[in-house]
C-alpha cells in the first residue's frame, strides 16, 4: 500500500512485539522504559530466527513475526534480569 515491505507508517508490529516483551513484568515506569530498550535492541539484532522469518513470510507476515520473536527474546531477558537482579 505505501510501496515499502516494513513501512515506518504502521506500528502494529512494534506494538505486539512490546506487548510480548512486557508479558508477565510488572508495568511501572522503570520496568516500560527497560523493556523498550530491551525490545529495541532485540529487534535490532533480529536473532535467529527473527531475521529469517522477516525475509522469508510473505507479505506483512514476516514483518509482524520478526517483532513477536524479538519481543519473545526481550521478555525472556527481562524476566531473567528481574529474577536475578532484583529489578
Amino acid at each position: 500500500m505505501f510501496g515499502e515491505k516494513d513501512t515506518s507508517y504502521i506500528v502494529i508490529d512494534e506494538m505486539v512485539g512490546f506487548q510480548w516483551t512486557m508479558f508477565l513484568v510488572t508495568p511501572t515506569v522503570l520496568h516500560v522504559f527497560i523493556g523498550f530498550i530491551l525490545f529495541r535492541l532485540f529487534d535490532i539484532l533480529k536473532i535467529f530466527p527473527a531475521g529469517y522469518f522477516q525475509r522469508k513470510l510473505p507479505g506483512g507476515y514476516g514483518v509482524v513475526i520478526d517483532d513477536v520473536v524479538a519481543g519473545m527474546y526481550a521478555n525472556i531477558a527481562f524476566l531473567l534480569t528481574i529474577k536475578f537482579w532484583g529489578i
